[in-house]
């Protein structure tokens, strides 16, 4: 998908996608549907994961290895401070905590929108 779309594109699609399931994470109440959801908000994440590697890549092509080092660094330390941030409003309603972090996401698909193209694959 991201060779036919592009990363920005298909990023931005990804983002998005997450921020539907994950907001659906937080409204529904049958376990089975929890799973689809949850399994597919997984699976759009890590398209995700994969179009900002290769923009980030396209970006810093004579360090690749410590561009996308620097980039899982930051999403390790976003996973990390995302229980900090999301529990107290989790614990007051448990569907606008998750609808808040869906709604997070549309930052995401805002910024890789606004990219300049690069390269013909950058989408």
């Amino acid at each position: 998908m991201l060779d036919r779309v592009g990363a920005r594109r298909c990023g931005a699609v990804a983002a998005l996608v997450t921020a539907v399931f994950v907001a659906c994470v937080g409204v529904l109440h049958s376990p089975w549907l929890l799973a689809a959801c949850w399994t597919a908000a997984g699976a759009a994440a890590s398209m995700l994961t994969v179009a900002l590697q290769h923009l980030t890549v396209l970006a810093v092509p004579e360090n690749r290895g410590g561009a996308v080092s620097a980039v899982s660094a930051f999403r390790f330390s976003g996973s990390a401070v995302a229980p900090l941030a999301w529990l107290p409003l989790y614990y007051v309603h448990p569907t606008a905590a998750f609808v808040a972090a869906a709604s997070s996401l549309l930052v995401a698909v805002v910024a890789l929108l606004a990219l300049r193209p690069t390269a013909p694959s950058a989408g």
